[in-house]
């Protein structure tokens, strides 16, 4: 399989740009190969210089509050010790010190990550993440808030105290077993990631998900090969010498209360100045095998388009984004997906905003669904 690169990078700072990482210390002897490959010189080992400029943070685990050794990047990114966390969480962590792998694991997942590189996998499940790990004096800091959330914790932020909460999410009990498609050859990528459900109690509801994911999956492989011909056709072979490519990989985003949530990502280059991606998200009733509107995410409120414009409008005025065109409504097909306690709703490339800007995205806590809407 090819190696995913993170061509999404744009489009994500609504959700990734919160100030909480979390940080793997030094403190992996005990997780370490037996032939006494020390932690500290496995860190020292490929140490780079990383913009963190370390401190001590406030973190509140489970209602308990503690000091740790952490950083805040040039950016305005926190990073916080894994070490001071990992009992308390119930995580392990490991250093391969023969691949430069990093593991995170609990009793169902595990997340291995390599230094400062963004591609991470989840239970071989391989994506990209849009802040990367850094090896900083003998220990290796990764982003908590994107790692705690993939192994199934919920992060806050109070910044009046400048405290980060850590609560742990009582997820579905089911297993996501990651399917892969490699269509590749010589002139072409075509790679295809997409999840399958397993061990869910109603197998009817399952299955009727996992069918639907993987006609997606065969359906994006078909799309591929009729954009190479198109891309392709006519063309001498010294003008197909351009990398064609075409991936569609996913992101659980919501895995609680019955429901699942996810998005697809699309990106194909044909040739030209940038390539071309999108997202495609999809939430389903775990306990019918459907999937939701948007108005069934909202509660069911019949003025939700009204309250999802309004925070839409007040969200705009915010970013002062340079508009192509004006927003007025969202549409009966809007596309979403949950994460959190909050409904993401998104526009696509050049629906309002430049490339430059990529996919805005704007939350709505669901909470708000439980009142009236304003007109």
């Amino acid at each position: 399989m090819q190696p995913v690169t993170n061509r999404f990078h744009k489009r994500r700072p609504s959700w990734v740009r919160v100030p909480i990482v979390i940080a793997l210390a030094a403190a992996l002897g005990s997780a370490l190969p037996a032939a006494g490959y020390a932690a500290s010189d496995a860190a020292a080992a490929v140490e780079t210089a990383a913009p963190i400029q370390l401190k001590t943070l406030n973190v509140q685990i489970a209602g308990q509050r503690t000091e740790v050794p952490g950083g805040i990047s040039n950016d305005g990114d926190s990073y916080v010790g894994l070490a001071f966390l990992s009992d308390k969480l119930g995580l392990t962590t490991a250093w391969d010190g023969d691949t430069r792998t990093v593991s995170v694991s609990s009793e169902s997942k595990t997340m291995n990550m390599h230094n400062e590189s963004s591609i991470y996998e989840l239970n071989g499940h391989e994506f990209y993440g849009v802040l990367s790990p850094y090896i900083i004096e003998g220990s290796t800091y990764v982003p908590l808030r994107f790692v705690l959330e993939q192994m199934g914790f919920h992060i806050g932020y109070d910044a009046a105290e400048r405290l980060i909460t850590i609560e742990p999410v009582q997820e579905n009990a089911l297993q996501l077993r990651n399917e892969t498609i490699d269509d590749s050859s010589e002139g072409r990528t075509i790679t295809i990631q997409y999840p399958q459900i397993e061990g869910w109690a109603d197998a009817q509801a399952s299955g009727k998900i996992n069918a639907f994911l993987k006609q997606r999956a065969l359906q994006a492989q078909s799309d591929a090969h009729a954009l190479y011909k198109e891309a392709t056709d006519g063309l001498s072979d010294e003008d197909r010498q351009f990398p064609f490519e075409d991936t569609l990989n996913y992101r659980i985003t919501y895995n609680q209360d019955n429901k699942l949530s996810l998005y697809f990502e699309t990106y194909n280059y044909t040739g030209g100045a940038h390539g071309m991606y999108d997202m495609e998200g999809h939430t389903f009733d775990l306990t019918t095998g459907e999937e939701l509107t948007l108005q069934q995410a909202a509660l069911g409120n019949p003025g939700y388009k009204a309250i999802i414009n309004r925070e839409i409008n007040e969200q705009l005025a915010e970013r002062d984004y340079d508009l192509l065109e004006s927003f007025d409504t969202i549409g009966d097909e809007q596309r979403y997906f949950l994460q959190d306690d909050q409904i993401v709703v998104y526009f696509g490339l050049y629906e309002y905003t430049p490339y430059a800007v990529g996919m805005p995205e704007f939350q709505i806590p669901v909470a708000m669904f439980g009142k009236p809407a304003e007109s």
